[in-house]
């Protein structure tokens, strides 16, 4: 014989609590209660139900927030509430159940993750904690853009028992076996959003923090905590304190997501296959080509719209030979030295470089001349200038040199 009705009742009350229920009966011997029961139910979950962006979607008590959180989110909500943008559902065939699909009689091309209101707690005060009712899909006979009916959620509904409902995990309607509403099942409608943003596997989504700070910023853009103010701000290639960390994700006037790795869409433009880089030239820009100084590599690009968040370290390009190290030079006669043995590379900020002459000093009419080299000629010592190197008490260059050559009349010097 088939199940009881008391096994089916309890099997689905116990499995509401995650409880495999093993002895369902309601009297002995084949009776247990919930708290008695061994065994927990396993539940499959596939890569397409986790939201990598779930803390993006923010609350919605009406349809026009709806619509607006959609447009400032359009990586992660898309919007189909309006009558010109409404699915075509497929129908099963018995037409009793008819799923969300982007090709209408394909089921190979079904659309999931509809935005469910009770997932997105709203805010504002009287209804905190309430559902965001923005968010509700809505069930048509006939396309609402040449005129259909809406089906309202009490047809056919017999006290607390409904006439139909919608799975928005799996983006179907199901309808119990005589309902009324129904004229033409191949003409059955779907207004509402749709999850589409990061969609977990493997480890899961993105890292991504939460940021309550008013910006400016766009999608994608590159980001980085300001030590001395305290706020995120657009991160810039050209010094130690301004490369970035993070893209910004799903900017608002009042926060983003701050990714550090893992998936990003919403981009444009991309070339799949390429890294990209934080510009120095433009604040918050990311680039293919290494700038030349700081390389700070953020992104590697999957498809034109999206790719992999990169948790590098960002890297500073040094130089080649005789770096901050101190160099013994002797002489043998005077006058110009070999570029080959001669010329020192420096990073680009006089700063940090200094040339010493021997404890001894130099005697009368001895120095060290030093003109500037680019990244492939010697620059001309009459229209570039250069410095002189004499004393013994360290000398500091006064311009930021790429390279230098040196030519002296002493017998010895040391580069630091």
């Amino acid at each position: 014989m088939s199940m009881l009705t008391e096994e089916i009742r309890n099997f689905s009350f116990e499995g509401w609590l995650n409880i495999l229920s093993t002895q369902s009966r309601d009297t002995a011997p084949d009776a247990a209660t919930w708290y008695e029961e061994l065994f927990t139910i396993q539940t499959i979950v596939v890569p397409r139900q986790i939201w990598g962006d779930f803390s993006s979607i923010l609350p919605a008590p009406d349809l026009a927030t709806a619509q607006a959180n959609a447009a400032a989110l359009p990586s992660i909500i898309a919007d189909y509430s309006l009558a010109a943008n409404a699915i075509h559902c497929t129908p099963s065939p018995n037409n009793k159940v008819f799923f969300a699909t982007s090709t209408y009689n394909d089921l190979s091309t079904r659309m999931y993750n509809w935005i469910l209101p009770q997932l997105i707690p709203r805010t504002d005060a009287p209804f905190v904690g309430f559902p965001s009712i923005g968010y509700m899909c809505r069930f048509w006979q006939g396309d609402p853009n040449a005129g259909g009916t809406e089906i309202p959620t009490t047809q056919d509904q017999i006290g607390a028992r409904p006439g139909w409902f919608f799975h928005f995990g799996t983006g179907c309607f199901v309808v119990a076996s005589n309902f009324s509403a129904i004229s033409d099942p191949t003409d059955i409608w779907l207004t509402g959003f749709q999850y589409t943003g990061a969609e977990g596997g493997g480890g899961g989504g993105a890292l991504v923090s939460s940021i309550t700070q008013a910006n400016t910023f766009t999608q994608a853009q590159v980001v980085y905590l300001n030590s001395g103010t305290g706020l995120w701000e657009l991160a810039l290639a050209n010094a130690d304190g301004s490369l970035g960390v993070a893209l910004a994700d799903a900017p608002t006037a009042g926060g983003f997501n701050a990714v550090y790795g893992g998936p990003i869409t919403g981009l444009a433009g991309l070339t799949p296959g390429e890294y990209y880089y934080l510009s120095d030239t433009v604040p918050g820009a990311l680039q293919i080509g290494k700038p030349s100084l700081y390389q700070n590599p953020l992104l590697h690009a999957e498809t034109a719209t999206g790719g992999m968040v990169l948790p590098y370290r960002p890297n500073k390009a040094g130089p080649t030979a005789d770096y901050k190290t101190w160099v013994s030079r002797t002489m043998t006669a005077s006058g110009s030295i070999t570029a080959s043995d001669e010329i020192i590379q420096l990073d680009g900020s006089s700063a940090v470089v200094t040339a010493q002459l021997p404890s001894a000093g130099l005697t009368s009419g001895q120095f060290i001349h030093v003109i500037c080299i680019d990244n492939t000629n010697l620059c001309s010592l009459t229209t570039t200038g250069g410095e002189t190197i004499s004393g013994n008490n360290g000398y500091t260059f006064a311009q930021a040199w790429e390279r230098i050559k040196l030519f002296s009349t002493g017998s010895s010097y040391i580069i630091l």
